[in-house]
């Protein structure tokens, strides 16, 4: 719900007053997002005091944060293809025409997408390259894009 809402107000901020009207304002999103993204990388550094702050909450390790899905994984990619797997007449569709789609979001982690494409869910699959992860989910900022995703898988070990 928190992300739902969250949207909303993104949505509204960049339509202005016309906001069922079509005039969503494309450089208004571009820049919003952009702000968000360094804001992010500025206050996360390079992980260490964020991974220390989740330690210290004295949890024991019962939350598994997902944040790093946020940085390279294809949510929206993930979800349609939860729904289109078992319907078979999109399943094949899906594989006929958008087979390179379904690779590249089986890359991302989806199990979904795996599944389609009959592979193990344990089976190692090459990670997108950065150039191409970047361009997907960082407008082609192959450094945020780095930074970002360094920062939320520099997990150290617990000892």
């Amino acid at each position: 719900m928190h992300a739902y809402l969250l949207t909303e107000r993104f949505v509204h901020e960049c339509a202005g007053n016309q906001q069922f009207r079509g005039r969503f304002n494309l450089n208004r999103a571009h820049t919003l997002l952009n702000d968000s993204w360094n804001a992010e990388r500025l206050l996360l550094g390079d992980g260490a005091d964020y991974w220390r702050s989740l330690d210290g909450r004295g949890l024991g390790g019962e939350v598994h944060p997902t944040e790093h899905n946020w940085v390279d994984y294809d949510s929206l990619g993930h979800i349609v293809l939860c729904v289109l797997k078992d319907i078979p007449d999109w399943r094949e569709y899906a594989l006929a025409n958008h087979s390179d789609d379904v690779q590249r979001i089986a890359a991302c982690g989806s199990w979904a997408a795996r599944e389609i494409l009959g592979t193990a869910q344990d089976a190692q699959l090459p990670r997108l390259p950065d150039t191409e992860s970047a361009k997907r989910f960082f407008d082609g900022d192959v450094a945020l894009f780095t930074a970002l995703r360094d920062a939320y898988w520099n997990r150290k070990p617990k000892t």
